[in-house]
């Protein structure tokens, strides 16, 4: 995608107006520019917040030095990833409209005539207990407290835009879904259906409207082109010939934007 440092870089040289960041969980990493070094995490601090204050700071600077510039920014939280473990001001919170466990489709802790059919370790697991039952349900409240986090960066960064917001399309993903209790698993993420390959693709900004849906499939492959048509950057891929899209290597993916600009 546009943080891989390839990519950013011949962006950046190919546009030469667009200022870039990216912006992960993982401590003691060189980041791209405008910043040159690396920079540390405090040992106590809680890393969901520290990437969305540095992204939002980061933003804020932009959106006021150069309002009419275009930036990428890429937001990477480490939550809602193992441990699981929520911010300290978040460790207890539960509303009381949330639900008390997770979703328990029919998959939910099968019996084995229904996991029968199914491969591999399907096949032998083992019925959750009600003590692993019960980890499963920490696990989910604990997901769900992580993510409160997210919000707050997210929305952090969103306020940041300040009025650049509405000529800037913001998109919203995660890498992959979870299991919690189906089919008996404890959890895990991979394995080959819904639960573990449904993600949310959500995306705001100028000429989308607001509450419609795209009813066809699309993918993360289809991400890399969607940001390159949002950037103006247009033409056929690989191949030589001019202009920054003829560098870049033929992409399988497709640019979601005429489907979802109304």
């Amino acid at each position: 995608m546009l943080n891989s440092p390839l990519l950013s870089e011949r962006l950046l040289d190919s546009t030469r107006s667009l200022s870039f960041v990216a912006t992960s969980s993982s401590p003691n990493k060189p980041v791209g520019p405008p910043f040159v070094g690396w920079w540390t995490s405090p040992p106590d601090g809680y890393t969901t917040a520290i990437v969305g204050n540095a992204t939002a700071t980061w933003v804020r600077a932009r959106a006021a030095a150069s309002p009419r510039q275009p930036f990428f920014a890429m937001m990477a939280p480490k939550a809602a990833h193992e441990p699981f473990m929520p911010a300290a001001w978040y460790a207890d919170y539960w509303e009381a409209s949330w639900p008390a466990h997770e979703p328990r489709p029919p998959s939910w802790n099968a019996t084995p005539a229904v996991r029968g059919p199914r491969h591999g370790n399907l096949r032998t697991q083992r019925a959750l207990s009600p003590a692993a039952a019960s980890v499963v349900g920490g696990v989910f409240r604990n997901r769900w407290r992580t993510l409160l986090s997210v919000d707050d960066a997210v929305e952090a960064v969103l306020h940041a835009c300040g009025p650049e917001l509405e000529r800037t399309f913001v998109l919203f993903t995660s890498d992959h879904g979870f299991t919690l209790g189906e089919f008996g698993m404890l959890m895990d993420k991979r394995h080959v259906y819904d639960f573990d390959t449904r993600v949310p693709l959500l995306i705001r900004g100028p000429g989308i409207a607001p509450g419609s849906v795209l009813r066809y499939p699309a993918t993360h492959v289809d991400l890399a082109p969607t940001l390159l048509d949002m950037a103006g950057i247009t033409g056929p891929q690989g191949g030589g010939g001019d202009g920054f899209a003829a560098s870049l290597a033929p992409m399988d993916g497709k640019s979601l934007l005429p489907l979802i600009i109304t």
